[in-house]
């Protein structure tokens, strides 16, 4: 111990009190860490832009709420081995593909394979999507903020002069992950959309009342 330390202790009635207060501050950092690890996100509607399209093999789930980052993974983690194994290029992040009204969805992992060369196995399927226009949201942050990212994401479009496609593929992209660091988990969410021709139609007779 340094002559200071000593000295303070001295004053503090011993070096116990010392600790004591050096591992209560510890402590207080430690949780603050941690809680900002699991609390910190952010929201950001990026807008509306043109989802690219790709091949990709998946494994068709169920829909367990909460479960489903378990299946997920579990399924991620089939298809990372079947890729290993038949020496198959990827060609982004993993994502996963849901259906409105549906209890079902797939896992996907895109790859740059042509499709029609690919032989597969009785638990995994190939498919491909086109480009199509989606409104991006992002979330950065512990996945369990996922349903009130959703939900600002379909708020948007409601104010927007778009409308939800309901035959559309409705997409998460997982960019990052990390179950150590969730606060640095990235999350891109593609809702489909349409042009809303109700909206459109009341915005053009607007206009022509404007104009007589």
């Amino acid at each position: 111990m340094s002559f200071k330390t000593k000295f303070i202790a001295f004053f503090r009635g011993g070096m116990q009190n010392i600790l004591d207060d050096v591992l209560q501050e510890s402590m207080e950092n430690i949780n603050s860490e941690i809680k900002s690890n699991f609390d910190v996100f952010s929201i950001a509607i990026n807008g509306f832009e043109t989802k690219s399209g790709t091949n990709y093999i998946a494994i068709k789930d169920s829909i367990i709420t909460k479960d489903f980052d378990v299946k997920r993974n579990q399924n991620f983690k089939k298809l990372g081995e079947f890729i290993t194994r038949e020496n198959i290029t990827v060609n982004g992040n993993p994502f996963v593909i849901f259906k409105p009204d549906s209890t079902k969805f797939l896992s996907c992992i895109p790859i740059a394979t042509d499709l029609a060369t690919l032989i597969t196995d009785s638990t995994i399927v190939k498919g491909n999507f086109e480009p199509y226009l989606a409104l991006k949201t992002t979330l950065k942050g512990n996945y369990t903020n996922r349903n009130k990212t959703w939900n600002e994401a379909k708020e948007a479009i409601k104010k927007s002069n778009y409308k939800e496609n309901k035959v559309g593929l409705f997409i998460e992209v997982y960019k990052n992950e990390s179950k150590k660091s969730p606060s640095k988990n990235v999350t891109e969410i593609y809702i489909p959309v349409i042009v809303n021709q109700s909206k459109k139609d009341s915005i053009q007779t607007e206009k022509t009342k404007d104009s007589i």
